[in-house]
C-alpha cells in the first residue's frame, strides 16, 4: 500500500511531466502546411514555444501479431518530449526508425532492432516497415513515436503536419486558438495537471486509510491469537504464578514466541512483496496504462515499523489481559 502513491504518480503523472509538459496540445481539421503554425504567434501573447506535430492512427504489425494505436511524430529536437526507457536512460530519437511504448513492444513481441509494418488507417498509401529503434517506458497509454519529417514523408507530403504543441502564458489562449478557422480541438494540459493534484490528493487519502484499516485488522489478528493463547494455556500460566514467576515473567513468554513469528514473518513477507508487486503491476497494465508496481527500500522501512507500531499495540493490549487474569481461580477450575 505504501508503493501506490508512487506507482499512480508514476502512471499519471509522468503522462503530463514527461510525454505532455506543454501547456496546450493542437489538432488542425486537416494537414497543413508547417509554415501554416507559424502564424499563430500573432494570435497570443507570451509564446514561449511551438512545435508541429503529426498524429494519426496505425496498425502496426509483427507476424501474426497486431496493435492499433497512434503514431505520434515530433520534431528530431523537440523541447516538449523526453524519451526513456524502462531504467531511466535517455533514448536518441531515430530520423527513420519508431520508438514503441513498452506494452506495444510486449504486445507485438518485439525488440530493439526488429522490424515491424505500418499500415495508416487515414490515407491510401502503401505500408512501410520500420526498425524499431528503441522501447518507451509509458505509463500512461500506449504510443509508438517517429520523427515527424519521416511520417510527412511517407504518408502525408513533405512538410506536412497535422497540429502543433505550444507553451503560452495567455490566459485566453485556448478560446483564441479554437476562434482559428483550422484548429479542430485544443486540449489544456495545463488544466489537466491542476486536475491531477487534486486527484492525487484524495488517492493519498484513500491510501492512508487503507494504512490504517490494515494496521487495525491486522492487530485485531494478533491480539486474537494472543488471547486465545493465553485462554489456553491459563492454567500453565497459573502453575507457573503459583512456583514464583511474575506477570511480566509469563508475559515475557508470550513476547519471545511472537517476536520470532514477527522475524519469521518479516524475512519471508519482504521477496513475497516484491513478487506480488511484479505480479500485481503484469495483471492490471493494460492498453490504457502500465502500472510499475515497485517498493522502494523507504517504503519497505515504513512497513516495517507501520508494522512494528501495530504489532506492539496488539501485545500491549494482551499484556493487560495477562495482568487482569485471575490465576487463582483458573487453578480451582482446575480442581
Amino acid at each position: 500500500t505504501l508503493a501506490m502513491p508512487a506507482a499512480i504518480d508514476a502512471m499519471m503523472g509522468e503522462g503530463l511531466r514527461e510525454f505532455q509538459p506543454m501547456d496546450y496540445d493542437v489538432s488542425f481539421e486537416n494537414p497543413a502546411s508547417r509554415k501554416a503554425i507559424s502564424g499563430m504567434r500573432a494570435q497570443l501573447e507570451d509564446m514561449e514555444g511551438l512545435e508541429g506535430k503529426i498524429d494519426m492512427p496505425f496498425k502496426i504489425s509483427s507476424g501474426t501479431r497486431d496493435i492499433s494505436l497512434p503514431l505520434l511524430g515530433v520534431e528530431r529536437d523537440t523541447a516538449f518530449y523526453r524519451f526513456r526507457d524502462k531504467e531511466g536512460n535517455p533514448l536518441p530519437f531515430p530520423r527513420d526508425g519508431i520508438l514503441l511504448s513498452d506494452y506495444a513492444a510486449r504486445k507485438l513481441d518485439v525488440g530493439v532492432g526488429d522490424s515491424v509494418k505500418l499500415h495508416s488507417y487515414l490515407y491510401d498509401r502503401d505500408d512501410r516497415w520500420a526498425v524499431v529503434s528503441g522501447i518507451v517506458y509509458r505509463a500512461l497509454g500506449t504510443r509508438a513515436y517517429a520523427d515527424m519529417d519521416y511520417l510527412a514523408r511517407n504518408f502525408l507530403e513533405p512538410g506536412a503536419v497535422t497540429g502543433c504543441f505550444l507553451d503560452s502564458a495567455d490566459p485566453d489562449a485556448a478560446r483564441k486558438l479554437m476562434e482559428l478557422p483550422a484548429v479542430a480541438s485544443v486540449v489544456s494540459v495545463r488544466d489537466a495537471r491542476a486536475v491531477l493534484k487534486t486527484y492525487t490528493r484524495m488517492i493519498n487519502a484513500f491510501l492512508a486509510f487503507l494504512v490504517a484499516l490494515s494496521g487495525l485488522l491486522g492487530g485485531i489478528v494478533i491480539y486474537s491469537v494472543a488471547i486465545i493463547n493465553i485462554g489456553e494455556r491459563e492454567t500453565e500460566f497459573s502453575t507457573l504464578m503459583v512456583q514464583g514467576m511474575s506477570h511480566w515473567e509469563i508475559f515475557s513468554l508470550l513476547l519471545r514466541e511472537n517476536n520470532v513469528v514477527t522475524i519469521l514473518g518479516f524475512i519471508v513477507g519482504v521477496p513475497l512483496t516484491a513478487l506480488f508487486l511484479e505480479y500485481s503491476g503484469d495483471l492490471f497494465s493494460t492498453e490504457q496504462y502500465t502500472i510499475m508496481m515497485s517498493a522502494s527500500a523507504v517504503n519497505y522501512l515504513d512497513g516495517a515499523l507501520l508494522t512494528g507500531l501495530f504489532i506492539v499495540t496488539a501485545q500491549a493490549a494482551a499484556w493487560r489481559r495477562i495482568k487482569n487474569l485471575d490465576f487463582l481461580s483458573a487453578l480451582k477450575n482446575r480442581e
